[in-house]
């Protein structure tokens, strides 16, 4: 935190150009008003603002969304694994002279990863959620 000496904001103090749209406010309020005015008195103060969080913790917070899709996203390839799998194996050929329609076959594909990502979804929002990195906001 910066104290009051080193605060960039006082920059605007010292270098006049505070005082200079202070008078610029100050002739065009006199001016429009057409009566007088005393001298305007500026204050300057620190906006209080929490403390200073460390950088790993930003880093963490960065990089934790690409990490969790990058997760998710492995479940693509094992979905494309095993479906390969099976059509190498001819297990849908089989299903398929069984009666079993293509929309039930992939619908139990969906059901299956729906069930197992929602899962882990879980516990990886339990798990962010105690770590305090994300849903601080909301």
């Amino acid at each position: 935190m910066h104290s009051e000496d080193t605060c960039p904001v006082l920059q605007y103090y010292y270098s006049g150009f505070l005082a200079l749209q202070t008078l610029i406010d100050y002739v065009k309020i006199k001016l429009d008003t057409g009566s007088p005015l005393p001298p305007p008195r500026v204050d300057l103060r620190q906006f209080p603002k929490r403390q200073h969080t460390g950088d790993w913790l930003v880093i963490f917070r960065v990089i934790m969304p690409m990490y969790m899709v990058m997760t998710l996203s492995q479940f693509i390839t094992y979905l494309l694994m095993f479906v390969v799998g099976e059509k190498e194996k001819k297990i849908r050929e089989g299903m398929r002279i069984m009666g079993l329609k293509d929309s039930v076959y992939w619908g139990s594909w969906f059901l299956i990863y729906a069930v197992f990502v929602t899962i882990l979804s879980i516990v990886s929002t339990v798990l962010l959620f105690t770590l305090g990195v994300s849903f601080m906001y909301t």
